[in-house]
C-alpha cells in the first residue's frame, strides 16, 4: 500500500480532496500521484496479484464463535468489535450488547453478550494476522 509522509504523519489516502485538506498544493499532489504510479509499476505482477487476493480474503472474512453466531471479520469490523470491547470493559461478561451479526440481514440486531463480542474480536484479529502472514510462496 502506498503511503506518504506529511507534517510528520504517515498517510495512505491519495484522493485529491484529502490531500488538499492536508494543505498540499497541486504540484505536491501531482508529485505524490506520480510517485505512487511509479512504485506500483515497479511491483512484479505476481506480488500485486498476491496482495489483491490477500485483501479480498480479509475483506470477505467472517468468524464463528462457540455459540454459533457469525461475525464479520474484515478490518472495519475488527475496529468496531475492538471499540465495543473497550466500551464494555467494566461490564460483566453477561452484559447484553445489540449487534448486527454476519448471519442476519444488515441492520437486524441480535442480542450478544460482552463475552461473545470479546470472543469474536479475538477470533477476527487472529484470522486477520493469519491471513496477513500467508507466505506468498504458498499461493
Amino acid at each position: 500500500m502506498f503511503s506518504y509522509l506529511h507534517n510528520g504523519t504517515t498517510h495512505t489516502d491519495v484522493s485529491k480532496a484529502y490531500m488538499e485538506k492536508l494543505g498540499l498544493d497541486g504540484d505536491a499532489i501531482e508529485g505524490l500521484l506520480n510517485q505512487k504510479e511509479y512504485e506500483e509499476s515497479q511491483e512484479p505482477p505476481h506480488i500485486a496479484s498476491f496482495k489483491a487476493k490477500r485483501q479480498a480474503s480479509i475483506d470477505a472474512a467472517t468468524v464463528v464463535i462457540a455459540s454459533g453466531k457469525s461475525f464479520d471479520a474484515n478490518e472495519r469490523s475488527i475496529i468496531r468489535l475492538g471499540n465495543a470491547v473497550i466500551k464494555l470493559m467494566d461490564k460483566p461478561d453477561s452484559h447484553i450488547v445489540p449487534w448486527s451479526t454476519a448471519d442476519v440481514d444488515t441492520g437486524v440486531m441480535v442480542e450478544c453478550t460482552k463475552a461473545e463480542i470479546v470472543e469474536a474480536h479475538q477470533l477476527a484479529t487472529d484470522n486477520f494476522a493469519a491471513t496477513w502472514a500467508i507466505n506468498q510462496a504458498d499461493q
